[in-house]
């Protein structure tokens, strides 16, 4: 739902004028956003070794990032999605995936999708390791 917000935000204001009834659904979903990032921030503060709900929690942060006004509220997000995205990043194995818990024996593919694509919401480059190792990984698993 905040990926959807965040892009129909995205483009009202890209497109230089807001549709005057577009304006409170803007300013609707902007505290929806902050409410909902708040939520998230504090179910995300522990050690959590489930690895979905890692990636579940960065790619909500970062989705609702844009649309969060108040600086000490982005700032909580950014700290929180840089804490997540290395948390993810030094879980992953040695084969390129992730398994469902930190201390998972094996690699599976949904959590390897799904970090995956929690990785990619920060937008790395083209040769990020991590990415390029969970590519290689999920070719490979097919």
């Amino acid at each position: 739902v905040m990926q959807a917000a965040s892009r129909f935000i995205a483009q009202a204001e890209a497109s230089g004028t807001i549709d005057p009834l577009d304006s409170p659904i803007i300013q609707q979903y902007r505290g929806i956003a902050a409410a909902t990032a708040s939520k998230v921030l504090e179910g995300s503060a522990g050690t959590d070794a489930d690895n979905l709900r890692v990636a579940f929690h960065l790619i909500g942060l970062v989705e609702m990032r844009p649309l969060v006004v108040d600086g000490a509220l982005r700032a909580s997000i950014d700290a929180r999605i840089d804490a997540l995205d290395a948390r993810l990043r030094t879980s992953q194995r040695a084969d390129g995936g992730w398994g469902f818990a930190t201390n998972s024996a094996s690699s599976d593919v949904v959590p390897s999708v799904w970090a995956g694509f929690a990785i990619r919401a920060r937008q790395p480059g083209a040769n990020d390791p991590v990415a390029v190792a969970n590519v290689e990984y999920l070719l490979g698993a097919q």
